[in-house]
């Protein structure tokens, strides 16, 4: 029963795969520390999100997925491997899950797929995480390129017509926040979320978080404008997920929703109805297997 809502609300929505004659792609893209209601799709009316807001528009949201821990490798190893943190082993940061679980490269592996990731990791040991790994840096200092995306053009291009899952893994916006145009938000006109304390250094702070979540914005066009180019719209299935909540007080490393809580879009154009909106209960334990379902 742990995946019913899920699968109710989006596999019977979508219908099955089975039987198409070409099975869809995955595209998978995970910011890093971005607090679910920190886009313009979920309402913050200040951040600067447009490519999210508009595959928003070209898919499913979810108001209510949530993390089973709020730091970044125990929400990606539950991610992957489709277990809670607790029962895979890999609950505290920076930890190893058990040697005998299985995750994404593994079963869509044994289906056929060809599996890639580009960007941060934090899948340990890396024989339960066996992605073809792409290059990227794993943690961003802020010089030279971060995410080098034509790596990702050039997978799709290279696997087109053969199923392939591809994970981008953004290293924003995590601090330090040294990517992005904070000048693009004033801080003085900003209205600050409840839970934090209005001080200058909060409302500067803010500038450069909402500067680097449109970065991260502008990655995910990228990839989407290579999905387009190389004519795989159509037939990839898109998961955009914001991992846990940011560094700011009363979200990462805690139980609040904005710790716990993510953002979650998926598109499938001609199976998942343009622009609708769930209320489904969804952790990210449901959709790795959701996604060997749609297959």
């Amino acid at each position: 029963m742990k995946h019913f809502i899920f699968f109710i609300t989006f596999i019977l929505t979508i219908g099955s795969a089975n039987g198409a004659t070409e099975r869809p792609n995955i595209l998978l893209f995970m910011a890093d520390d971005l607090s679910w209601h920190d886009h313009g799709c979920y309402g913050n009316k200040e951040v600067q999100t447009p490519n999210i807001d508009h595959l928003a528009k070209e898919g499913m949201r979810f108001e209510h997925c949530y993390n089973s821990a709020p730091t970044c490798a125990p929400t990606r190893m539950s991610l992957y491997s489709g277990i809670h943190p607790v029962r895979n082993g890999g609950h505290p940061n920076h930890s190893y899950v058990y040697p005998h679980i299985r995750s994404l490269p593994h079963y869509l592996g044994d289906m056929g797929y060809t599996v890639a990731l580009l960007g941060k990791r934090h899948g340990m040991p890396e024989s339960s995480f066996p992605f073809q790994v792409l290059g990227g840096r794993h943690h961003d200092n802020g010089e030279g390129v971060d995410l080098e995306l034509d790596k990702a053009r050039d997978f799709m291009k290279e696997h087109k017509g053969k199923p392939w899952c591809l994970v981008v893994t953004s290293n924003q916006p995590h601090t330090p926040w040294n990517r992005g145009d904070a000048s693009a938000y004033d801080a003085a006109q900003l209205a600050l979320p409840p839970y934090l304390v209005d001080t200058p250094v909060t409302r500067e702070a803010l500038t450069h978080y909402y500067g680097e979540i449109t970065y991260m914005d502008n990655q995910l066009g990228t990839v989407l404008k290579h999905l387009k180019a190389t004519g795989q719209e159509q037939n990839t299935i898109v998961v955009y997920l914001s991992e846990q909540g940011s560094n700011f007080p009363h979200c990462k490393w805690t139980c609040y929703d904005s710790g716990l809580r993510s953002a979650c879009i998926v598109r499938w154009p001609g199976k998942v109805k343009a622009g609708s909106l769930t209320d489904a209960l969804i952790q990210y334990i449901d959709i790795l297997p959701t996604l060997l379902h749609a297959v």
